[in-house]
């Protein structure tokens, strides 16, 4: 009897079969892919049997039912709709990267569906799911498509868009460019989750320095660990930045916070001890008694100093 015998000929021997007594028929389908296993034909297989099993139709691109025999078939064969689907009938660019497991390094490419674009990632050879393309571009032609072309882009910029060159789009920037890419006068380099949302945003006229700028946590489902300069205690704090309309005050590390913002003694530099008051006074904002006011280019390095 061959494999794509009709269900009519098989003959049920025991309906009572359980799923574990059919695990070590899947032991050796392992080693495919997600992709490569839904794509397998649909195979009944040779035994004698009736299993109701679920397959993946790659016509249709849909689950569907049918009665295993209980020997020969292919790892297209799942013991519930819902397993089925989880692993084949999703659309590849709505499920997260998952490297699967095994101890091979393969360069393939996912779908980030945050930042929008096609990312390289390492997969280990066995398992994952559907989002894993050989190549960007095959990624590309899948995924990128599916944007609506009326759907708004998130911007990530606080105020105003990100600068544009006229052919290539928006300018990137930051860690994510193996250039280091630069931005030009007036704006600054906003760094996002990814490199859809690491873009130049424009740096206002009446904006303060970026050290002197409040703390934002800004918008979106990320939680990026950030660090930003606290005024009030001269010193830098971490914060979970959400990704989108930040400003200037997001630094990726706390040695880059303490290299741009921190002074560490405003009253007297060359002493490490703490001698200044943290306390910010102005021509109307006078200082206890005992110190005075320091008037330095900002109110980062304006202070009440010891008289």
């Amino acid at each position: 009897m061959k494999g794509s015998a009709n269900l009519e000929n098989l003959k049920v021997v025991n309906t009572d079969i359980t799923q574990s007594d059919l695990l070590f028929i899947f032991v050796e389908f392992l080693v495919f892919s997600a992709v490569e296993l839904c794509t397998l034909p649909h195979v009944i297989g040779t035994g004698s049997y009736r299993i109701p099993r679920w397959y993946f139709n790659d016509q249709t691109n849909k689950c569907e039912l049918f009665y295993y025999s209980g020997c020969c078939g292919n790892a297209n064969n799942f013991p519930s709709y819902d397993s089925c689907r989880r692993l084949c009938e999703l659309d590849p660019c709505n499920q997260p990267t998952d490297c699967g497991f095994g101890s091979s390094k393969i360069n393939r490419f996912g779908y980030n569906k945050t930042s929008k674009i096609c990312q390289p990632f390492g997969y280990n050879g066995n398992g994952g799911n559907k989002n894993n393309f050989v190549s960007m571009k095959e990624c590309k032609k899948t995924c990128n498509t599916k944007i609506s072309l009326t759907e708004e882009v998130v911007n990530p910029c606080i105020r105003g868009r990100p600068t544009r060159l006229s052919r290539t789009g928006e300018i990137r920037c930051g860690r994510y460019e193996a250039s280091y890419g630069y931005c030009p006068i007036n704006y600054y380099c906003h760094v996002g989750s990814g490199s859809a949302s690491t873009v130049c945003c424009p740096r206002p006229k009446d904006l303060a320095q970026k050290c002197d700028q409040p703390l934002i946590t800004g918008q979106g489902a990320e939680s990026l660990t950030r660090w930003h300069y606290n005024q009030s205690i001269n010193k830098c704090k971490a914060f979970q930045y959400k990704g989108y309309r930040g400003n200037e005050n997001n630094f990726l590390s706390e040695s880059t916070c303490n290299r741009d913002c921190q002074v560490k003694n405003i009253c007297f530099p060359e002493d490490d001890s703490s001698t200044t008051l943290k306390q910010t006074c102005s021509q109307h904002e006078q200082c206890p008694n005992g110190y005075f006011c320091l008037f330095g280019s900002g109110s980062r390095t304006t202070a009440c100093c010891p008289k």
